[in-house]
This record gives C-alpha cells, sequence and structure tokens, in this order.
C-alpha cells in the first residue's frame, strides 16, 4: 500500500479497507477525532501596514515584517486589500518588501518576498511580533535530535509579587512547524512545506510592563511571536522569495500536526517508507573497542538461539577506524573492512555501517594531506569543533563539502561502502554540516547552511541508492526531509534520568505528529542485559515496551547468547510488524499522571496499552476506557511474553506504579485471551 494512503487511514481508517464492522469504524473515528474539523479562519490587514490572524478563537495580530529581529522602516507602505486576505508593499531603503496574505477554502497561506536588496539579511521575519491571544499553550519543535520538544505553558507572570524575580521573562525557539493550543484544544499549526533553501525558525516569546518598588504589579505580559527565515547574508540574488508559509488548524491537536506533515510530505513526494527495522548495533556494550572477535563471537552466538531470530542486519559503529579515514581499517579489523562485511553478508545479514560524515580527526590521514578540505572560522584558521586536549588526537575538524575534492571525497567513501555490500548507513554528527554561512568561512561561498548541507545529502543518497537504509543521528530535522528512512530523536539512551531514557519519553511523544510521515522514529538502542547496565528489570522491560510501541525501530546491542531467557524472549515478544503501525497517545494535549500509548491491531478488535509511570507519582490512578480507546468498556488482560492473566471487562483501570515502572495490557472487544506465541504488535511469534 502506499505509504501516505495508509497513513491518511489512521488508526480509525482500516474500516475503509473492509476490515471491520461499521459500528467498530464508527467508535474508532469517534475516539481519533476524525473527521479533524477545521475552524473558521480570516486575515486582516491594518492601515498602518500590520495585519492580523485570526483562526478559530486564536488571533496573531499587529504582525510586521522585521530584518534581524528589528522592525523595517519603510519609506512607503502600500496596501491592497481582497477578499482573500490582501497584498502588502513596503518599500524600504534597501528595496521593497512584498507580503500577500491568501485564503483558500479553510487554510491560511502567506508569501513573501525581497526584491532589489544586494546582500540579503542575515534573518527575515515576514510575520514580526505578533501578539498572541486565545492560546494558553504552545507547540516547541527542536531543531533536530534531542529537541527539546513538546506543549509548553503560556506563562503569566504573577499581578503582584513580594521579591524581586529575573526569570518570568522566556522564550520557545521552534524549527519544523510550531503552534499554539487554546483550553478547549483549537489548534493552529505554522509552517513551511518547504525546508529546501532556508531555515525556518519560529519564536514565542513574553514582555513584561511592571510598576512600583522591586517592580511589584504587574500592567501588561504580551506574548509576542516571530517567524523567520535565516537567509544568511548571501548575496548576488535580488530577488528571494521566501518560502510560503501555511497556517493549518483543526480541533483535534495531534491529528491537525499530522495533516501538517502529511503535506510537508506531500510536497517532498515522500510515498514510501521502508519496511520496519528488526535490528543489532555494536556501540553500547564495546563502544568503540569492537572487533572482529567481537563480531565473530556474535555471529557464532546468533547460530546457536533457536528458532533463529528473524533479525535483518549487524551494524558495526564508531571505533573502526581514525575520524574521516572511512576506508582505511585499524588493527581491530586485520583483514580489512571488505572482508569485514562479508563476514555479516556471508551469514545472512544486512552490513551495517557507522560513519560520522563531516567529522575529521586532526590525526587522520585526511587531514594531514588535507587540512584545506575543512570549514575554517571567519578569521581564515581552520574551525575546531571539537577540542579536547593538546595533540592532533584531540583536535576533530569539520569537513567543507562545498570544496570540489572534500565533496568528491564523500562521494567515494560512500561509493566503496556501497560496493563492499554495505545497504544500512547510520550517519552520525551530521549537525557539524549546518553551519551559518555568516559564522564561518567556505572554500566556494554563495548559499545558505541549509543548501549545503542539502548537497552533501543528496550526493550521499545518489552514491548508496534509494535501496539502502538511511538512519540520521544528532541532525537537524528540516534539511534531512526526503533524504532518512529513519530519524534519531532522542539522546544516547544510558539509564533513566531526564537527559536520558527520559528525553526519549518526551520526545518519541512530541515527534509523534512525523513519524511514519516524514521517517521512521528512531529511538535508539534498548537494554536487554543485566551486567554492566544502569538499569533494573522494571525499567529494562519499560524501555523496550515502549520503544517498540512507539516506533518502528528495535535495535540492541546486547549479545543474544549471553542474556537471559526471559529478555530473549522479550526481544522476540516485540519484534515490529511488516506494516508501519501508528501508535496513539490519547493524552498527547491533556494532562495525565502516566504517560499512556496505545497499539491497534490490525484485526481491529485488540489493542496493546501501555502505561509508565516516568513522572514518578506514586498514588493510585484511575482511567477511562473511553478517553484511551474510545469504547465504553472491554476485556483488560495483564500481558507479558508468553503469558496472560485475565482481569475481566472494565470500563476503567486503577494503577499504582512505582517510578519508571510499566504496565502492559492485551486488550479486546471480546472476551479473547492473547495465544501463547501473539507478540506486541499482534502477530504470533516464533519462540
Amino acid at each position: 500500500m502506499d505509504r501516505r494512503n495508509f497513513v491518511k487511514l489512521g488508526s480509525a481508517g482500516l474500516a475503509g479497507l473492509g476490515m471491520a464492522e461499521n459500528l467498530l469504524a464508527e467508535t474508532f473515528s469517534k475516539f481519533a477525532g476524525l473527521p479533524n474539523q477545521t475552524l473558521p479562519s480570516s486575515w486582516s490587514i491594518n492601515n498602518d501596514g500590520t495585519f492580523n490572524l485570526h483562526s478559530g478563537s486564536i488571533s496573531i495580530s499587529n504582525c510586521y515584517p522585521l530584518i534581524d529581529g528589528i522592525a523595517i522602516k519603510p519609506s512607503a507602505t502600500k496596501i491592497e486589500k481582497t477578499a482573500q486576505g490582501g497584498i502588502i508593499t513596503y518599500t524600504t531603503s534597501s528595496g521593497t518588501i512584498s507580503i500577500e496574505l491568501l485564503k483558500s477554502n479553510a487554510s491560511l497561506s502567506m508569501n513573501s518576498s525581497l526584491n532589489g536588496y544586494a546582500t540579503a539579511p542575515h534573518w527575515f521575519y515576514p510575520m514580526g511580533q505578533g501578539i498572541i491571544s486565545g492560546a494558553n499553550r504552545t507547540f516547541k519543535q527542536g531543531l533536530g535530535f534531542g529537541g527539546p520538544s513538546g506543549l509548553f505553558p503560556l506563562q503569566t507572570p504573577p499581578l503582584k509579587r513580594e521579591s524581586s524575580q529575573d526569570n518570568e521573562q522566556w522564550l520557545h525557539e521552534s524549527y519544523l512547524c510550531s503552534g499554539f493550543l487554546s483550553e478547549n484544544h483549537e489548534t493552529l499549526v505554522i509552517g513551511t512545506y518547504n525546508h529546501k533553501n532556508y531555515l525556518q525558525r519560529s519564536s514565542v516569546y513574553n514582555r513584561q510592563f511592571r510598576r512600583g518598588l522591586i517592580n511589584r504589579h504587574l500592567e501588561k505580559n504580551i506574548i509576542h511571536f516571530d517567524l523567520g527565515y535565516a537567509l544568511e547574508e548571501v548575496k548576488g540574488r535580488n530577488s528571494i522569495t521566501i518560502p510560503e508559509i501555511h497556517f493549518l488548524n483543526g480541533n483535534n491537536p495531534l491529528e491537525t500536526f499530522k495533516s501538517f506533515t502529511q503535506n510537508i510530505a506531500q510536497q517532498y513526494q515522500i510515498t514510501k517508507l521502508k519496511e520496519p527495522r528488526y535490528m543489532w548495533c555494536s556501540w553500547y556494550e564495546h563502544e568503540s573497542r569492537y572487533n572482529i572477535e567481537n563480531l565473530n563471537d556474535l555471529i557464532a552466538g546468533l547460530k546457536t538461539v533457536n528458532p533463529a531470530l528473524p533479525i535483518q542486519c549487524i551494524q558495526i559503529d564508531d571505533g573502526y577506524c581514525t575520524l574521516g579515514d572511512w576506508l582505511i581499517n585499524s588493527d581491530k579489523f586485520p583483514q580489512g573492512l571488505e572482508h569485514m562485511f562479508k563476514t555479516i553478508t556471508n551469514a545472512g545479514y544486512q552490513a551495517g555501517i557507522w560513519v560520522g560524515a563531516f567529522m575529521v580527526s586532526g590525526n587522520s590521514k585526511l587531514f594531514k594531506e588535507h587540512p584545506d578540505w575543512m570549514i575554517k572560522s571567519l578569521d581564515g584558521t581552520i574551525h575546531v569543533e571539537w577540542d579536547k586536549g593538546e595533540g592532533p588526537e584531540n583536535k576533530t575538524y569539520v569537513l567543507d563539502t562545498s570544496h570540489p575534492d572534500a565533496m568528491n571525497y564523500i562521494r567515494q567513501v560512500f561509493r566503496q561502502f556501497k560496493k563492499w555490500g554495505v545497504s544500512y548507513y547510520k550517519t552520525d554528527f551530521m549537525d557539524w554540516g549546518l553551519k551559518d554561512s555568516t559564522l564561518y568561512k567556505r572554500h566556494t561561498p554563495g548559499k545558505t547552511s541549509v543548501e549545503y548541507f542539502i548537497d552533501t545529502m543528496k550526493t550521499i543518497r545518489e552514491e548508496i541508492g534509494q535501496d539502502s537504509f538511511w538512519l540520521a543521528c544528532i541532525s537537524p530535522y528540516t534539511p534531512f526531509i526526503g533524504f532518512a528512512d529513519a530519524m534519531r530523536i532522542s539522546n544516547d539512551v544510558w539509564s533513566f534520568n531526564k537527559g536520558s531514557a527520559g528525553n526519549l519519553i518526551e520526545e518519541s511523544t512530541a515527534g509523534a505528529y512525523f513519524n511514519n510521515i516524514l521517517w521512521m522514529n528512531d529511538p535508539d538502542t534498548l537494554f536487554l542485559r543485566h551486567y554492566n547496565s544502569k538499569f533494573n528489570d522494571a525499567e529494562r522491560m519499560s524501555l523496550a515496551i515502549w520503544d517498540a510501541m512507539t516506533c518502528n525501530m528495535v535495535i540492541t546491542s546486547d549479545r543474544f547468547h549471553v542474556i537471559k531467557p526471559e529478555m530473549l524472549n522479550l526481544f522476540r515478544f516485540i519484534q515490529p510488524p511488516k506494516i508501519h503501525m501508528q501508535p496513539e497517545f490519547p493524552y498527547w494535549n491533556k494532562k495525565s499522571n502516566y504517560e499512556v500509548v496505545v497499539k491497534r491491531h490490525t484485526n481491529e478488535k485488540s489493542f496493546a496499552v501501555m502505561f509508565l509511570n516516568y513522572k514518578g507519582s506514586e498514588e493510585p490512578v484511575n482511567y477511562k476506557i473511553s478517553d484511551i480507546l474510545g469504547i465504553d468498556q472491554a476485556y483488560f488482560f495483564d500481558w507479558e511474553p508468553r503469558k496472560s492473566n485475565a482481569l475481566g471487562l472494565k470500563n476503567s483501570i486503577e494503577l499504582n506504579l512505582k517510578p519508571n515502572e510499566s504496565k502492559l495490557f492485551y486488550v479486546n472487544i471480546e472476551n479473547v485471551a492473547p495465544s501463547v506465541n501473539l507478540g506486541l504488535s499482534g502477530f504470533e511469534i516464533k519462540y
């Protein structure tokens, strides 16, 4: 099935394939909030050249263009009002700025352009200093890996205070898209569908006006909104057309955000998603120490596992070479890298490799022979990205792919890996390649950071082919749209603290709106081993189930022949399906003591439902089934790999979980227990 059509069907639309009764389809649609109803929206233009947006109860008023954060000062302003919105033309000393406000059906959009500017501004904001009203929350999307992302309250300082404060000013900056939610969950999503030339950023911030001693009394708290593009002072573009901004609204927050990213996918002609991944990575047990003996041990151990695990790929991570010398093997693989890959493919697995595409060690042959291929600081000296001490081995530089020879080197590296049989690529520290052109010196100037970045992504994809699987890691999101098959969304997972597994939970929840639409979200690895681990049994279970419930990437670094039998059963249990199942987050935009995620099985009668106490409250919590599944009652079963316990017909469920503890239920609208071999995703597993 075409990927986008499957996504549009969502959790409710399988009934359209003739797979469910009408009543069932109706209840699922009710829960999913489908159809997502749009709200009345319009533009208005003020006589002073400012303009306003109205979307249901949410408004952004008194908007005005900014250059580098400062309101423009036009010598003349021309306003042409239309039924859809209108056109505003501002004449400045450097050129003209045009803003076109449009309405099509129920959605709004905005076009803008700069004409006559010999040098583009660093940042251009077609929509600046707008005043937000009618919203109580904003959605923030981080630049990429690690966020921070999610819904944040539009905080209001106290009307009166008894001590001086310096922490009541706040700022949320958002990439890919931003949004506002009202108290009754009306939603406005804002952003562009085209990220091919310029980095787009939105800012939401407050300004206070206070009076009295110690600024005791609050007179006014204004919440502002800016939306801008990094044009990075590029020269020679006398006419710059800014990508169109879209304003999408609805009354179902998560579905509105999903609709927005479906429109991006359509713009980029993303029509298919590769098969979910079930695989092994070398990093989290041996890290950079991994060698051929470790690889042989893994493969020999896999042969002893019966029945065989259907993992697809063995991926070798960092440590096989000096950074930058990607094709020069180290003594860890004395027979060479090609032999390493053949060892994997001859055993029946896909070969995967880690590459820090922009990373170059000062100790590498590449740097010693071609220091001119590195990105430079504005003073002409070679920029050092990592400086960990004295000696070349402690300096790491950034490859400047605007240099034709450096780009050709990237081409040769990935072409050779492809020839050697690699079909899975994990490119890491990709944020190194997104360098603002006003802050660094390139060999060939004249492009924005996004354009340089995309040039490199095009080269890599050309060499690895469309058939290869590409995971982007530590990366900005928007320049990777249309290139990545999977996107790492969170920090490294080593423990259950906030910056590690906590970041994973937050980012996989916040990023549910683009998962399986732009790419597969990658939650990083899960831990099965009991040795050399910071996880207890409950945390190991929570992490494994969360990863499999929320994402279609199931990866571990643990050796299957040495872990405990119950952990091997767990890994079998969470095997992903062949199709892309969309997780549901019934409390995505609502308060909840626990994290709650639902996976609907394709029979449309059963569900996997997970509750996770990530926030640490240990008091009893009661949930209505209708709030989670959209049906009044269902049969519940405690569920673990290969066993279940019937709890009966329930219209609510009470839980009292310890911190980091989770509870998994098999839920059926009929009184039918899961079979002993049923996996988490609703299909039979070989144990």
